[in-house]
């Protein structure tokens, strides 16, 4: 098995009937590694502006002349990179070129940066996927609402919108960067030592929250991070495990999530951290 380390441009041909990318290498069977970074510390934009490939040679294709796909998994082709143009109602939030946003942290699964600086502070990046695209929108009205409400708490807010381009084009969000452990990671002792502690914690930011017309959407144990001065933050606005009916900010939504924090904290006192890290969400049933 041959490994090729530098980068490697690919002519393709793409199939609309079965929505994979085919691409045809003679008598060559090899794995991509991760495109090489020439500093350790790149800016966002190689990112942005390298696609990165996935390949796997068909199991089924024993010829002299393999078939190579772009890799998929179960759940369909791997996610990529969608920019689009920045709605012009959020052009007066703040907005930073991918240039100025250096990588500090990738995924060890996808790869994909999470951890960032920009302005010589820690933020979160969150990017614009094809798969995902409503519920990114979705988030940046939440943030955006929040941040222009300000003084929303224990919130991971807006801190950025990461743009390429002009006009501004959109690729991701750059939000709060917490420093501390998922409420689904914390052990039962801790969990039920300071649950009270956070369970106000988090209904005084989500009362914040919904005073700005946004809904949190996703009560989760994995949507709860505790800092290092052990307090409780709020994370992620996609709403993707509600149907919008249950998005919408009406009080009768409203008083649901606060109950469903209630719930979500009472249940894991009694629960180990490895009985808990998938467990959710909490509130009516989808």
């Amino acid at each position: 098995m041959n490994t090729f380390t530098q980068p490697l441009e690919l002519d393709s041909d793409y199939s609309n009937e079965n929505a994979q990318i085919t691409v045809l290498l003679r008598n060559t069977q090899f794995t991509l590694e991760p495109y090489p970074i020439p500093d350790e510390q790149p800016t966002l934009e190689r990112f942005v502006r390298c696609k990165k490939y996935n390949l796997r040679q068909d199991p089924d294709d024993n010829s002299k002349d393999p078939e190579i796909y772009i890799r998929n998994d179960d759940d369909g082709p791997l996610s990529s990179w969608a920019p689009a143009p920045l709605p012009e109602r959020y052009h007066c939030l703040p907005k930073i070129d991918v240039s100025e946003i250096r990588v500090r942290e990738c995924s060890s699964e996808s790869s994909w940066p999470y951890k960032t600086e920009a302005n010589g502070e820690a933020m979160f990046f969150k990017p614009l996927f094809d798969f995902k695209e409503p519920e990114f929108w979705r988030e940046l009205g939440a943030l955006a609402r929040s941040y222009r409400a300000g003084n929303i708490g224990r919130l991971a807010g807006l801190r950025e919108i990461a743009t390429v381009d002009a006009p501004p084009t959109v690729v991701g969000l750059l939000t709060t960067w917490i420093d501390g452990t998922k409420l689904c990671d914390m052990e039962k002792s801790e969990r039920q030592a300071y649950s009270e502690k956070w369970t106000d914690q988090v209904l005084s930011t989500l009362q914040k929250l919904h005073k700005s017309d946004s809904i949190w959407g996703d009560v989760n144990a994995y949507n709860v991070l505790i800092d290092r001065q052990n307090d409780a933050w709020i994370i992620d606005l996609d709403g993707g495990s509600r149907p919008d009916n249950q998005l919408e900010p009406t009080e009768a939504n409203k008083d649901t999530e606060r109950e469903a924090v209630r719930e979500m904290f009472a249940t894991l006192k009694e629960l180990l951290p490895e009985e808990s890290q998938w467990l959710g969400p909490f509130g009516p049933a989808y």
